[in-house]
């Protein structure tokens, strides 16, 4: 039996595997944290999943999901269940700088604790249909990928709050390697150019109202589909499920690197306004 603490304060996460764990017989959720905020207290109201100090979860838990809305608070959370090699799931934002996430990461290496997270955007069937047609083609000319944009201020990690969704979009579809990103911003959305090595992805930070798109030009084909991220949300939650009960971890340590330093490129080229490298 998986006994998971939730630590955090993205609720919506938050509630998504409070519903899913409610009908499982493999997962019961020990208790949650969530610095006091009212909304968490209401959570845990309505599921019956009582309110605990990160301490009592640290003894009672064999696997923890930390999922706050401010990404830079993931590490300090992460530390004593790290050291405890307890399965570690960490939410995006995986962090707010890469010096957090190289901590992380090297932690977790050190005291051999698996870690696994992000956005479960990468389990969408549709942009998983679209990476096999990426890979099959002969040469890839341009790519494109959008997705809904809110800053959440400095409380919440700025941009940083939903920038890796449509991070983890692109590189689901297109593989790694970003090398440089331009970006420019107007009001509450922004757009910017990821630079592979021989083609660019246009990536659209926009308000879209439910409306998220990815696709690509190439020299034989090119396509353009919406994809559904709610399937991908369950998939997510049975994903870790599989993650806790094995330690296998589904992605590798770099691929979270690489969110967060595509992260922070695009927020210091939004702050100087020229191309920055990743």
């Amino acid at each position: 039996m998986i006994k998971l603490a939730l630590l955090g304060t993205m609720v919506f996460h938050m509630e998504e595997f409070c519903e899913h764990a409610a009908v499982s017989d493999e997962i019961e959720i020990v208790g949650v944290f969530g610095e006091g905020q009212e909304r968490v207290q209401e959570m845990c109201y309505r599921f019956g999943i009582p309110l605990k100090n990160p301490e009592e979860l640290l003894a009672q838990c064999n696997a923890v999901a930390l999922m706050f809305r401010n990404g830079g608070k993931h590490l300090q959370y992460a530390i004593p269940f790290i050291k405890k090699r307890i399965p570690l799931f960490i939410d995006k934002p995986f962090a707010l700088s890469v010096d957090d996430a190289n901590t992380i990461i090297d932690l977790c290496t050190e005291y051999d604790c698996p870690f696994a997270g992000g956005s479960c955007v990468k389990l969408s069937d549709e942009l998983l249909a679209l990476q096999q047609k990426v890979q099959s083609e002969k040469m890839l000319l341009s790519g494109y990928c959008s997705f809904d944009f809110y800053d959440g201020g400095e409380e919440n990690g700025g941009i940083h709050f939903y920038t890796h969704h449509l991070i983890e979009e692109m590189l689901t579809v297109f593989g790694s390697g970003v090398q440089t990103v331009t970006a420019k911003r107007e009001g509450n959305r922004f757009t910017a150019i990821a630079a592979y090595g021989d083609f660019h992805v246009l990536m659209n930070f926009s308000i879209s109202y439910g409306q998220y798109w990815a696709g690509f030009f190439g020299s034989e084909s090119s396509a353009m589909v919406p994809f559904n991220w709610e399937k991908a949300k369950t998939k997510q939650f049975y994903q870790f499920l599989h993650f806790a009960q094995t330690r296998v971890m589904p992605q590798p340590p770099e691929y979270f690197l690489e969110t967060v330093k595509i992260s922070c490129a695009l927020e210091k080229s939004l702050k100087i306004g020229t191309t920055v490298k990743v």
